[in-house]
């Protein structure tokens, strides 16, 4: 009994593409955070940067989920002898 492997695979997100997003928002951050060191609360720039991150990374996520797709009913293959 042999099912088709193919099309059991799923797709993942573009690890790159999430890397990069993560440098770049970190860079950004960072240096948010320095501009704004004194002129505002450290806990409010601390929970902005995470705020912005997760509904960053929630868009990036979004854009790389695949649509769903109807399921599909699977048999076993007989092999003939």
């Amino acid at each position: 009994m042999e099912l088709n492997q193919h099309e059991d695979e799923v797709p993942t997100s573009d690890w790159w593409a999430s890397i990069r997003l993560a440098t770049v928002f970190s860079i950004v951050a960072g240096l948010g955070a320095m501009l704004l060191a004194g002129r505002l609360p450290e806990t409010t720039i601390v929970v902005s940067v995470i705020v912005i991150g997760t509904m960053l990374s929630w868009f990036h996520l979004d854009d790389s989920t695949p649509s769903p797709r109807a399921a599909t009913v699977r048999y076993p293959r007989k092999h003939r002898r």
